[in-house]
């Protein structure tokens, strides 16, 4: 992909909030613009997801332990939600379930593919 292609799909500014309230690995925060299933770090490296919202806060749930973590943490949006880094560094990986690398430290990934896979029937 060239450098111009690459700029164009990098967002124009970052969405930030702030860490409300903690109990246990649940994290309400204030977010602006954000939906169910987003991908926000906290503190700059503790990994979430938005699973769902209460009144004016945004409850996220940490993939990672979060201590450390205090009121007014940044939070900040990820853009890669729905998205899959491929590239042939890939073959003969072993990945984690959100498709990182166990076992080199370092890939270069040549595309990002977003995936949208419809509802699954579960009558049929």
């Amino acid at each position: 992909m060239k450098l111009k292609e690459r700029l164009r799909s990098y967002p124009k500014y970052k969405i930030i909030g702030r860490v409300k309230s903690i109990k246990g690995n649940t994290v309400e925060a204030i977010m602006p613009e954000v939906s169910i299933g987003d991908i926000c770090f906290i503190d700059g490296h503790i990994e979430s997801q938005v699973i769902g919202f209460n009144d004016k806060y945004t409850i996220l749930m940490s993939y990672q332990d979060i201590d450390g973590v205090k009121v007014d943490s940044p939070v900040v949006l990820s853009y890669t939600k729905g998205n899959v880094l491929v590239g042939e560094d890939l073959l003969g990986c072993v990945l984690d379930p959100f498709g990182k690398p166990l076992n080199r430290d370092k890939v270069n990934y040549s595309n990002s593919y977003y995936l949208k896979l419809e509802s699954v029937n579960p009558l049929e």
